[in-house]
């Protein structure tokens, strides 16, 4: 069984047009989803400690848990907002994504957002059956907010892929993300558990 859950998960990505990326862009507020269990939360949590932390806060976070997807159109400051959506396999955005894909099937999904729409990440919890990928999920999600693409190295928490790359954030992940924000990644402490 393990061997197959490696083989069908994948994330996709829907990005936005690029603009000039700023240190604001890393500062988010994040709404999670009022379906995620306790033990999910604290996962989501997790993950958004781990980037917190890795960056020595240079990526930071106000969440708001519990929140009602029907309010999605009333968030204020929705560019700088992010939505956490707990999903199945049979949301239509992710059922698209599978028919693009011929090996795998999607368990995270990063919809970008506008000025005036949040950006979002939607969570398929029928593919998601463990803790651990769980946070590798939400940690890789996060990365496409912070604006990095998918990385086709198995040492970044960015890898497609995400069972086969790393199960945590990476010193390669944050060179990338140095390099779209101008920072020094030797500079972050890194005294984070894994």
């Amino acid at each position: 069984m393990f061997v197959i859950l490696l083989a069908i998960v994948s994330c996709a990505s829907i990005q936005a047009p690029s603009h000039i990326p700023s240190k604001d862009d890393l500062v988010k507020k994040v709404y999670v989803d009022k379906n995620f269990t306790l033990e999910q939360q604290k996962d989501l949590a997790y993950a958004m400690y781990q980037w917190e932390c890795n960056t020595d806060g240079m990526v930071k976070f106000t969440v708001s848990y519990g929140f009602d997807m029907n309010n999605y159109h009333f968030i204020e400051n929705a560019g700088y907002a992010l939505v956490i959506e707990k999903t199945d396999s049979l949301d239509h955005e992710i059922q698209e994504m599978d028919k693009l894909k011929t090996a795998s099937k999607t368990i995270g999904l990063y919809i970008a957002g506008s000025d005036t729409e949040a950006s979002r990440i939607l969570l398929v919890g029928d593919r998601i059956f463990y803790d651990s990928l769980y946070i590798a999920t939400m940690q890789h999600e996060i990365g496409h907010a912070q604006g990095m693409g998918h990385s086709s190295s198995t040492n970044s928490i960015m890898y497609p892929l995400i069972p086969n790359g790393a199960w945590h954030i990476t010193d390669y992940d944050l060179e990338v993300l140095c390099t779209i924000y101008n920072c020094d990644p030797t500079k972050f402490k890194r005294n984070c558990e894994q």
